[in-house]
């Protein structure tokens, strides 16, 4: 896909940057994190000069970007990268809450890299409350997400009291989906 828009819309098509995004996330996913972040910081590049740096698209690229980053160890630029994003996609409002929610869960996961279950827990909670305001399909598959990332945070924090309970609530979301598991 990344050649045909190159050779039939010219090398700067901002569209190339949805190509070089899904790229370098499965790169990153690969464990190739110096392919990804070089990936998705040329992604990065071609949004903010095609869409806009407070661009939805733009934002959500810039967070994949940290995750990336930290993928490889660097948390604390990969916690700076997810961090602008989520305040353009808070100033973007309710067309973005789906993108802020999993923004918010690559931050939560970094904050648990980070030895820092806490503040994951707090970020969860923020996206979960955000997922719950989705329309209903989106909303359930969201909160489903959010609610399996937050008990991981909270059972991490080693309050197994309240792990319990995030891990059923986890599991009704999940149920919800018509899951079962």
């Amino acid at each position: 896909g990344l050649q045909i828009w190159q050779t039939n819309f010219g090398d700067e098509e901002p569209s190339v940057a949805t190509d070089l995004n899904n790229i370098g996330m499965i790169e990153a996913r690969l464990g190739n994190y110096a392919g990804a972040t070089a990936r998705l910081a040329d992604a990065l590049a071609r949004s903010e000069r095609g869409f806009g740096a407070a661009n939805r698209l733009t934002a959500l690229i810039r967070c994949n970007l940290g995750h990336a980053h930290a993928l490889s160890g660097d948390l604390e630029r990969g916690r700076r990268f997810c961090e602008q994003a989520i305040a353009d996609l808070r100033r973007d409002g309710a067309g973005a809450r789906s993108e802020l929610v999993r923004a918010l869960r690559k931050l939560g996961q970094q904050h648990l890299w980070a030895g820092q279950p806490q503040q994951a827990v707090h970020v969860h909670d923020e996206a979960l409350q955000v997922a719950h305001e989705l329309g209903a399909d989106i909303a359930a598959l969201e909160v489903a997400q959010t609610a399996v990332a937050r008990a991981s945070a909270v059972l991490s924090s080693g309050d197994l009291a309240a792990a319990r309970l995030a891990l059923d609530e986890s599991l009704a979301a999940v149920r919800a989906l018509g899951g079962s598991p």
